[in-house]
């Protein structure tokens, strides 16, 4: 159910910003772009997380899965409230770490790509 709640959510976001993008003239744009940029700097934390954690995955690990992700969705986040409240000029460290994690997202996509391709499902799970 939670999982149907967020995703509902984060498709009526982008829609709600999408159209309000195309409607709203230039000059009054800037609260939207300043809500993208939010998120936009959280992708390749949250992407680098996800990855890490499909990679790692331990069925027998609940907290330790729950704590790893817990720490990427709070970089995640303030790395984002930072993108908003600093001003244009002080971002640069935001910048550096989102593009630490960036750098990274192509060698872990390619792991779980191959995870995914050659493993089967009932026996990753499976303790060895």
């Amino acid at each position: 159910m939670c999982n149907k709640i967020l995703a509902a959510a984060t498709v009526l976001i982008g829609l709600l910003l999408g159209i309000l993008a195309m409607s709203l003239p230039v000059q009054h744009l800037k609260p939207i772009i300043e809500i993208s940029r939010f998120f936009e700097v959280m992708i390749p934390v949250l992407a680098v997380g996800a990855l890490l954690r499909y990679l790692t995955h331990c069925p027998y690990a609940h907290t330790m899965n729950t704590v790893t992700s817990a720490c990427f969705i709070f970089i995640a986040v303030v790395l984002g409230i930072l993108a908003v409240v600093l001003p244009v000029r002080s971002i640069e460290i935001v910048i550096l770490i989102s593009r630490f994690f960036e750098i990274m997202l192509p060698v872990f996509a390619v792991g779980a790509l191959i995870k995914f391709l050659t493993c089967c499902p009932k026996s990753c799970d499976k303790k060895d």
